[in-house]
C-alpha cells in the first residue's frame, strides 16, 4: 500500500502503477508505510473448521492437549489469548 499527498488531498493506492500515475500528477509519497490490517485481529474462531482451528492453534503455539471437538479447541485458543495478554 502506498500513501500519497498533494496539498490537502491524500490518496492510498495498492499498486505500483497507481502510485506512478499519481506521482506524475504531482503527488508526493508519504514516507511512512501503510501497515496491512492484522488478519488475526478480526478472526472469528467460530467461523473456522476444525482443521483450520488446529492450524491456527499451531501457528499461535497453543497446545490442544488432545482436544477434538470444535468447542474444546476454541476454549483452548481463547484461553491462550488470555494467557498471552497477561
Amino acid at each position: 500500500m502506498y500513501e500519497l499527498k498533494r496539498d490537502n488531498v491524500h490518496r492510498i493506492v495498492a499498486t505500483e502503477a497507481e502510485k506512478t500515475r499519481l506521482l506524475s500528477e504531482g503527488f508526493k509519497e508519504v514516507e511512512q508505510p501503510i501497515e496491512e490490517p492484522d488478519k488475526d485481529k478480526d478472526l472469528r474462531l467460530e467461523d473456522l473448521t476444525i482443521p483450520q482451528l488446529k492450524e491456527h492453534a499451531e501457528k499461535q503455539g497453543v497446545d490442544l492437549k488432545g482436544a477434538t471437538k470444535k468447542e474444546e479447541i476454541i476454549a483452548l485458543l481463547e484461553g491462550g489469548k488470555q494467557d498471552a495478554g497477561q
